[in-house]
């Protein structure tokens, strides 16, 4: 069952913002109904909303969770890593976000940051500031 709520604030539905958007208004809310989830974007509260069956939420929710959804991000690994599988993965898609990864876990979580913050600290490393003593 799906159904198509042209004006969500309408709607009386108590919508979720995740915690992971870090107090911006970049995410997807979802109110949880008795049969349904709704979903909406945070950016506009008063645009629509989609409600679908509770099986196909968790069903969209476990393939976002194992990475269904990456959409064939190439991640690059450091010509320092020796081909082992002990580094740091990187992913620079387009766009104003990096994504990082451990590549001992392909599937796993990718960190999204800022793609200014990323390259900000490309240059404190090229400059040695996160050397530490062990290079």
């Amino acid at each position: 069952m799906t159904y198509y709520y042209p004006d969500s604030s309408a709607t009386g539905f108590v919508f979720k913002k995740s915690s992971y958007s870090g107090g911006n208004e970049n995410c997807v809310e979802f109110a949880f109904l008795p049969e349904t989830v709704a979903i909406r974007d945070s950016k506009d509260p008063h645009g629509p909303a989609l409600a679908i069956g509770r099986a196909a939420h968790a069903a969209f929710i476990s393939a976002v969770a194992t990475g269904e959804f990456d959409f064939g991000l190439l991640f690059k690994k450091s010509s320092y890593s020796g081909g082992n599988d002990n580094c740091v993965e990187v992913a620079i898609p387009g766009g104003p976000v990096t994504y990082i990864r451990d590549s001992k876990d392909p599937n796993g979580p990718a960190l999204a940051i800022d793609r200014a913050a990323h390259e900000a600290f490309i240059s404190a490393v090229a400059t040695g500031e996160f050397d530490f003593g062990l290079l």
